[in-house]
């Protein structure tokens, strides 16, 4: 069987996976695209600052604007007319390069300019032989040009250079600060996700503890699990479940007590007429032999009623209606008994008309009255006297089963047709599975049953049919 990962080691890799790239993110965005970001921060901040101080060119504060702008940003301010004329520049950058521009290289860059729709800007380390005993490593300077147009004047240009402020110190720190939080998180992550993951996976557990009970066909389990919706969910489906599993296999156990006691009755009298007819040659007749291959055809029904059967149950709800002679079934039913009953010194006869024509299903009916026969030869006594009734009452049949024996308490008339009622306290009084096969076919029918009995006088159980059909 193959090993799977458990829901807390998936769930804390998951968590773990997630926190780890998250944090790649972070040092990536700011150890890699901060530098980047915070140079075209400045960039941009530059390009603003020489746009506001163009916009006030021919404005009598324009001097004194230009002034505090490189005081304040310590940086080196040249301006430029088409002409070649210098007209203002303030220098308050150390090592400035711009300070040492000519003119040919001014006009170079206004040339550039020009083909880059007014502006240029350049960014350059600030590592010459001159400048690298003087300013710090890592420290970048950029220089920045737009051609302005002002009314009524000629087309001017202003000339910016600044350092860039660096910011390694900064990234030393933020490398550091991520290092905590790379700790930190990683920490809380496994806490985080090894907790999670056994509150997640605690009740599944519990239901495959419960569900292993189930293989073991203890069906008396419940799973009562409502964490979250889709557990709760799943313990009632699996309850359900358990459930149907009981009703089924108390349904298989009762389905293979009922086939097994419908399937002796036909099987005995088969072999008993088969010793019969080995041990007396006098009754190696063709009778006997029609008798044997009846009881066989029907022991065939009965094993085909089962094999059709769509579900478990107590017998096939499935009703087969005919029309028949019912009393010449039970006059040749009688007949085969008789004739086992030899021996046992039985005693069976038949009351009624000739014949009896009924709509109903041939091979219940004749489980029905089978049972009702060895129910009354069990508890009739070592010499029993059994009627067999057929009495024709208000359109519907009436038959009866009379026998002689000890009777049946009153107190348990109602308990017989229960399945595998005894009475501990007595123990010649119990009732198996045939008066419970009795009382359902005869309800499949719509029938009407029921027993009377009074103790030392014997018992009659009857049933009414309503689908009698006259005489043929």
């Amino acid at each position: 069987m193959k090993k799977h990962k458990s829901i807390t080691w998936r769930v804390s890799c998951y968590l773990l996976v997630f926190i780890a790239v998250l944090l790649i993110m972070m040092w990536l965005s700011q150890m890699v695209l901060l530098p980047v970001i915070y140079q075209e921060y400045r960039k941009a901040a530059v390009a603003n600052l020489v746009t506001e101080l163009g916009n006030s060119l021919g404005s009598p504060q324009f001097s004194r604007s230009l002034s505090q702008t490189a005081r304040e940003q310590s940086a080196c301010i040249r301006v430029l007319r088409q002409s070649g004329t210098e007209i203002y520049s303030t220098d308050c950058m150390p090592y400035s390069d711009l300070s040492g521009y000519s003119k040919d290289t001014l006009f170079s860059l206004w040339d550039e300019a020009q083909n880059a729709k007014g502006s240029v800007s350049t960014v350059y380390a600030m590592d010459s032989l001159r400048l690298k005993r003087l300013v710090p490593t890592g420290v970048n300077a950029i220089v920045y040009m737009k051609i302005f147009h002002p009314e009524g004047q000629p087309a001017t240009a202003i000339y910016y250079n600044s350092t860039i402020t660096p910011i390694d110190g900064m990234l030393e720190v933020l490398k550091i600060e991520l290092w905590c939080i790379m700790v930190f998180a990683v920490i809380c992550t496994a806490g985080l996700a090894f907790g999670l993951s056994r509150h997640i996976a605690r009740p599944i557990t519990r239901i495959n503890e419960r569900a292993k009970l189930l293989k073991k066909q203890d069906f008396s389990v419940t799973f009562d699990i409502d964490n979250y919706q889709e557990v709760a969910e799943l313990s009632e489906t699996l309850t359900a479940t358990g459930r149907e599993m009981a009703l089924l296999d108390g349904l298989r156990r009762e389905l293979i007590a009922n086939v097994s006691h419908d399937l002796r009755t036909p099987l005995s009298m088969i072999i008993a007429f088969a010793e019969v007819m080995r041990d007396v040659p006098e009754e190696n007749t063709g009778e006997n032999a029609q008798i044997i291959i009846d009881e066989s055809v029907r022991l065939s029904e009965l094993v085909d009623d089962v094999l059709l059967l769509p579900q478990p149950a107590e017998v096939t709800d499935e009703v087969n209606y005919s029309f028949y002679d019912f009393a010449a079934a039970c006059r040749s039913t009688i007949e085969r008994y008789q004739k086992l009953s030899i021996n046992r010194r039985c005693h069976i006869t038949y009351d009624g008309p000739e014949h009896v024509q009924v709509r109903a299903d041939r091979v219940k009916l004749s489980q029905v009255i089978y049972n009702l026969l060895n129910n009354a030869m069990s508890h009739a006594g070592d010499m029993p006297d059994i009627l067999l009734r057929i009495e024709i009452q208000d359109g519907a049949v009436r038959v009866s089963v009379i026998d002689d024996g000890e009777g049946i308490p009153k107190d348990k008339l109602k308990l017989i047709w229960e399945r595998y009622y005894s009475d501990t306290g007595d123990e010649q009084f119990h009732a198996g599975l045939g008066l419970t096969i009795v009382r359902h076919i005869l309800e499949l029918h719509h029938a009407r049953y029921g027993v009377v009995s009074e103790l030392g006088k014997g018992s009659t159980f009857w049933f009414s049919l309503d689908c009698y059909a006259g005489s043929p």
